[in-house]
């Protein structure tokens, strides 16, 4: 399979995020904060080059991983049903990288605001539209709620999926409250995501019971 547009745009994206780090390589110190606590205080730093290198070498692997998927898939014929969906996840988690990347940037050039204000509305904009990918998402071993009841029975996944996805745009939502909300933030982002991730995975098992005891 070629190199299609979206995965186009996906290495313009990499080569942006380079070219960003090379820009700004002089201006910024000898260590870089890369890492902050839920209070918004850094409490971890790197040095200047691996700390402007890991945000395009991460986009870079990623972009690989994201390019191999539909193509390994065993049920690779299903990616082509949803794809552009895929492809939009991938660019947001892209943008949101590249969103990080100029919160460090701008923090070690001395601008202060909470990370939160990046990191809430990054995750709950990738959390929210992975519930649009899940409404469109065909059965694959890679995206979606892939448990072993969804993998073995078609009805079980589209019935799952069908849950799936409003409860993902909700958890969305709300971890984005966490820019409002800061000193919450942390468990307004992994709360409504990990109680989704528990409710989802328990309904898969219980449609799959459902279906077999009663075939």
């Amino acid at each position: 399979m070629p190199l299609r547009k979206a995965e186009a745009v996906w290495l313009v994206l990499v080569l942006l995020s380079v070219a960003l780090a090379a820009a700004v390589y002089d201006s910024l110190p000898s260590q870089l904060a890369t890492h902050w606590n839920a209070r918004g205080e850094a409490d971890g730093h790197m040095p200047r080059f691996w700390g402007l290198a890991l945000f395009p070498l991460i986009s870079l692997g990623l972009v690989v991983l994201f390019w191999a998927i539909p193509r390994v898939d065993p049920w690779r014929r299903n990616f082509s049903e949803f794809l552009r969906y895929y492809d939009v996840l991938v660019v947001l988690l892209l943008v949101f990288l590249l969103a990080v990347q100029v919160f460090v940037i701008t923090w070690n050039l001395g601008w202060r605001f909470h990370p939160a204000a990046v990191i809430a509305v990054g995750v709950g904009c990738l959390v929210y539209y992975t519930g649009v990918v899940c409404a469109h998402a065909r059965p694959n071993w890679f995206v979606g709620v892939r448990t072993p009841w969804t993998l073995v029975s078609e009805s079980v996944w589209y019935k799952t999926h069908k849950r799936a996805a409003p409860l993902l745009k909700a958890a969305g939502i709300v971890a984005m409250a966490g820019a409002v909300f800061p000193n919450a933030a942390v468990w307004l982002v992994l709360f409504p995501v990990f109680a989704v991730a528990v409710y989802t995975v328990a309904y898969s098992y219980w449609e799959y019971r459902r279906e077999t005891e009663g075939s």
